[in-house]
């Protein structure tokens, strides 16, 4: 549209002064203009790398935290199990503790033995259910 109103003015110097310095004005604020918008679009561009780096590492430390709980909830069934254990160990050795009372009690060898077998059956039966 310049280009028009330059060459259809031409033989005018004042009006074409005028032009081409408001062609020159015109081209700085559309430099400018562009510039800002660039800038604009950076900075948007860097809001949304910083939100995601920011979501990215709020993930890694939920999954750290689910990580440290799955590890504490395995030490803590662990925990439980050798106390269960140690209690089935305390079980059986207080079971053999009265069988061997027992069969000191009773003299006899008929009856030792079969005491014995029905304390052996007893065990097994008791260490099954345990």
């Amino acid at each position: 549209m310049i280009k028009l109103l330059l060459e259809s003015h031409s033989d005018s110097p004042i009006v074409k002064q005028y032009l081409e310095q408001w062609k020159s004005g015109s081209e700085k604020e559309l430099i400018k203009f562009r510039e800002e918008k660039e800038a604009e679009k950076q900075a948007k561009l860097a809001k949304i790398e910083e939100e995601r780096i920011k979501r990215e590492n709020d993930l890694k430390e939920r999954e750290g935290k689910m990580l440290d709980w799955e590890d504490r909830m395995a030490a803590e069934e662990a925990k439980h199990m050798s106390a269960f254990e140690k209690q089935k160990q305390a079980i059986m050795a207080k079971k053999r503790a009265e069988q061997k009372d027992e069969l000191m009690m009773e003299m006899s060898k008929d009856d030792l033995e079969r005491i014995r077998k029905e304390h052996q059956i007893a065990l097994d039966r008791l260490e099954t259910e345990l």
